[in-house]
């Protein structure tokens, strides 16, 4: 028996908009893996120009201000007094037994090509110096012969390859590779020292003829690009690197390569000729104003401040434009920051105000707008969706899982601090970006797509990051459009991004970084 003609005449618009949503989640998570492979692909020529244009003018990349505690391992110096990081630099009072300062490395330093460290000092009295490195994690470490400080200013040149070394193993060969840079002083008790700008420089200027171009493709043969770098260790090694496959394995393969060839200065294929036009044009480092640099970021806070408080005293007499307004004035500058790559490990105070004031405008828009309550019935239909997502969370990791990697679950503070980063932006998304874009468009099945493709953006460059959440926020937004289950999609949202990144092989997932970090080595 066919059904009515009003029934069928209904399942045609139902299933037209059925296939339309499955069409805007599988082009989403296509652009979504697109704007990934964009970000790193530019995110790695602007790093291979800047270290190219350093090197070929003479300067380095190689520098640690000790101006900003991310410069140093715990922030602090390790055995002293008493140290304090200020703007020029870090203050250490020394103790009986002098003192360690641990440089932050994001990847290993080759000691063979960045030879020569400089060190400007500051010391109250004469003392001695000497560098600690470590080959690897599990390898000796290697202290250099101390060198003489004398008191007063002065700037510290030691040619690392020519100093006399004792290692834990008893070898005395210069280091050649390290993944650990530390700075032992030893000046008199009671003492003050200021150390800056440490720098790691060539011992020349690199020539342009000197750079040996090497093509790889994808996957990586790490044996070859052993013997290739054996056999070129005097030169400087360019690397064109297929950057085709998905970012995840790209990133390890960079990794595999560094791990190898500290110094190489990975491009993507084809990239190689326009970067280093770039790099030569480009003019060397200056001494930029740190000062008037710090007060343009602190103008554009207070213009970004006057132009939320203008929004939201002032509301648009359309309704559909304030939604927009409002819809900026969360998103713009948290998406904007990490479109540019601003979003790394150490944002400085603007910054964090400026990420401030816009959680501060959306919280703001509850005001006379506060979400319904769901009741009882609702609220556990609403949890069951919500644990929907852990459920397929664990699934995802029982397939993909390595079984010889180890199951480490953080510690409690740190679940604690990514419960309450969960609520946020669930708050952020469902509550505010969604209902904004379900007003601007009048739909609510767009704004379930909308919102959590703008989700997914927030976790960007990290690829298979943007796609886990881009699926997740189509479950939790829908959920709170139709059970307001706030709570319930706060507690999935984190179980479930808790699994995954510790549950996940690195080649899937990598880490849950955004923004810069997500590029470093290894994640350090």
């Amino acid at each position: 028996m066919n059904p009515p003609a009003t029934l069928r005449a209904l399942h045609v618009p139902a299933l037209a908009a059925g296939l339309l949503g499955l069409l805007a989640i599988i082009g989403g998570s296509f652009a979504l893996d697109r704007i990934a492979r964009a970000q790193m692909r530019a995110h790695q020529i602007d790093t291979a120009t800047r270290i190219l244009a350093a090197l070929l003018h003479g300067d380095t990349p190689m520098r640690w201000s000790l101006n900003a505690a991310n410069d140093i391992i715990t922030g602090a110096a390790i055995g002293a007094a008493a140290s304090t990081v200020e703007r020029d630099g870090l203050h250490v009072r020394a103790d009986d037994d002098g003192f360690e300062v641990g440089l932050v490395l994001h990847a290993p330093l080759d000691l063979a090509r960045y030879a020569v460290l400089e060190l400007d000092v500051d010391a109250e009295a004469a003392g001695k110096f000497a560098v600690r490195t470590q080959h690897t994690r599990d390898g000796p470490s290697c202290i250099s012969a101390p060198m003489p400080v004398v008191r007063g200013v002065q700037v510290l040149r030691l040619d690392l390859s020519t100093l006399n070394w004792q290692c834990d193993d008893d070898s005395t060969t210069p280091p050649v590779r390290t993944i650990l840079l530390r700075l032992r002083l030893d000046p008199l008790a009671g003492t003050s020292v200021r150390l800056a700008n440490v720098r790691l420089r060539p011992a020349s200027k690199v020539d342009p003829a000197a750079l040996d171009v090497l093509r790889l493709d994808m996957p990586i043969d790490a044996f070859a690009l052993a013997v290739s770098e054996h056999q070129q260790a005097s030169r400087w090694r360019v690397i064109e690197l297929d950057m085709q496959e998905r970012v995840e394995p790209t990133l390890l393969a960079m990794d595999r390569i560094r791990t190898v060839a500290p110094a190489a200065i990975i491009v993507p294929q084809g990239q190689y000729m326009r970067v280093l036009a770039d790099a030569r044009a480009m003019p060397p480092a200056a001494a930029k104003s740190t000062h008037r640099s710090t007060v343009l970021a602190w103008i554009a806070v207070a213009v970004l401040a006057a132009t939320l408080a203008w929004v939201r005293l002032r509301p648009w007499p359309s309704p559909g434009r304030q939604a927009a307004a409002e819809l900026a004035g969360t998103l713009g500058v948290p998406l904007a920051l990490l479109a540019i790559g601003a979003i790394g490990d150490d944002l400085g105070a603007p910054t964090l105000v400026a990420l401030g004031l816009c959680v501060t405008f959306a919280a703001s828009l509850l005001k006379g707008d506060a979400p319904r309550q769901p009741a009882t019935r609702t609220w556990l239909r609403g949890a069951a969706i919500a644990f929907a997502s852990v459920a397929v969370a664990i699934a995802i990791v029982v397939v993909l899982r390595d079984p010889a990697q180890t199951w480490e679950w953080p510690p409690p503070q740190r679940i604690l601090r990514y419960l309450g980063w969960a609520a946020l932006q669930q708050f952020l998304v469902t509550v505010i970006v969604a209902e904004r874009i379900a007003r601007l468009t009048g739909s609510t099945r767009a704004a379930i797509v909308l919102a959590a493709f703008a989700f997914a953006l927030l976790h960007a460059p990290n690829a298979m990051l943007m796609q886990f959440t881009f699926i997740g926020a189509l479950l939790w937004t829908w959920n709170w459009q139709r059970h307001r289950a706030l709570l319930a999609n706060t507690l999935a949202h984190a179980v479930s991004g808790l699994v995954l990144a510790t549950g996940l092989p690195p080649e899937w997932l990598r880490s849950a970084e955004i923004g810069a970090r997500y590029f470093l080595f290894g994640n350090y």
